[in-house]
């Protein structure tokens, strides 16, 4: 395996200095596809932040000698997304995408306009299902922590969450009112997004009540799907936690 050093999401790391530590079939079948060989150095991260650089010392049945784990400090403010329930597969594409862009905990919530259903076992499999693509974008995007993915509740419950001393905006349609030029330090910071349809004017008045601030995202009507990642990044540019860019002309090289 040649080039960038490949990521795999496991959910206990191995302790330092284990030799053979047995990978999941998963990860094996995933090694084997890319051809990978004995000696090749992969990288193991369980989702909290642990990480290990490991060696591989067989490829079938798959195992590996563990380095050093080092562990991530997290990233301030925790952005917090409360998601109004979409229809059909567009929550797969917000989970992804949200989690590319760097969002650490995704509210799922049932609004007034809330078509989608998520009680019984398709919701339950479904749930399992963002599990798994919030761990894949994950690894994809060189993270360390998945982000948690919170089940179904009212609007009212999730956005009951936030806390008090926490910047909590509303991204609403028919707000004039832009996002702040920069956040206000705090640990965390939560964002309510609307379904199709948006946000019915009563809860939105319900929210400003509790403390919450309305804002726009300029004259455009942006797609469920599209709102979701533009915010998260807005939030992290606002808050500070996006890297500076880089090269002699100020952009990355890709």
């Amino acid at each position: 395996m040649s080039g960038e050093v490949r990521r795999f999401f496991v959910a206990n790391l191995p302790e330092t200095g284990a030799t053979d530590f047995s990978l999941p079939e998963a990860v094996g079948r995933h090694l084997r596809v890319l051809r990978s060989k004995v000696g090749d150095e992969i990288v193991l991260f369980d989702g909290s932040g642990r990480e290990s650089v490991a060696t591989l010392t067989a490829i079938e049945p798959a195992t590996c000698a563990a380095g050093e784990t080092t562990v991530a400090q997290p990233q301030l403010p925790a952005i917090h997304l409360i998601q109004a329930l979409p229809k059909g597969k567009k929550l797969e594409s917000i989970v992804r995408m949200a989690t590319e862009v760097g969002v650490d905990a995704i509210h799922l919530a049932i609004t007034d306009r809330t078509v989608s259903r998520p009680d019984g076992p398709r919701g339950e499999g479904r749930a399992r299902r963002l599990e798994r693509i919030a761990t894949e974008a994950t690894r994809q995007a060189r993270r360390r922590t998945v982000p948690q993915i919170h089940p179904p509740v009212s609007l009212a419950e999730a956005a009951a969450r936030a806390p008090q001393s926490a910047p909590r905006f509303i991204f609403w349609e028919e707000s004039t009112k832009p996002l702040m030029a920069q956040l206000p330090s705090a640990d965390s910071v939560w964002a309510v997004v609307g379904g199709e349809g948006g946000l019915a004017a009563r809860e939105v008045a319900d929210l400003r009540a509790q403390g919450w601030v309305d804002v726009g995202l300029g004259p455009t009507i942006l797609r469920v799907e599209t709102a979701a990642p533009v915010i998260v990044g807005l939030l992290l540019d606002r808050a500070g936690r996006l890297l500076p860019l880089r090269g002699p002309e100020g952009i990355d090289g890709v």
